[in-house]
């Protein structure tokens, strides 16, 4: 029995000491969370990237946009090391519009799209 009482004993005795270490990191985490929703530029440049620059399908010109843009905030938030490398990235062009019909019972004339690649 005293062995049983002895090694309870103990183990919460270790459970309170881990409990202010745990609830000091919480502190800490929640306190670096304040701070950088508070004073960090993180949601202007996704506000710039989505509103301004918009859409970036790969090859476009807003991909381009938005990869400059990274460039500049990375460097102005005191990235001391920002490379921009070449790289091939496919694209789509929007080939011209062709007529489609279909019969079912009757003709019915479709509107169609063709993508290709470019």
């Amino acid at each position: 029995m005293h062995k049983r009482f002895f090694s309870l004993a103990a183990f919460l005795f270790v459970l309170s000491g881990m409990a202010p270490a745990q609830n000091d990191d919480s502190v800490t985490i929640r306190r670096i969370s304040n701070e950088i929703l508070a004073k960090s530029t993180a949601y202007d440049n996704l506000r710039y990237l989505c509103k301004k620059v918009g859409p970036r399908l790969s090859g476009s010109p807003q991909a381009q946009k938005a990869v400059e843009a990274t460039f500049r905030m990375l460097k102005d938030a005191g990235a001391d090391t920002v490379y921009l490398q070449s790289c091939m990235v496919p694209h789509w062009v929007r080939g011209e519009k062709e007529q489609g019909y279909i019969q079912v019972g009757e003709w019915h004339e479709i509107s169609i799209e063709i993508m290709c690649p470019g």
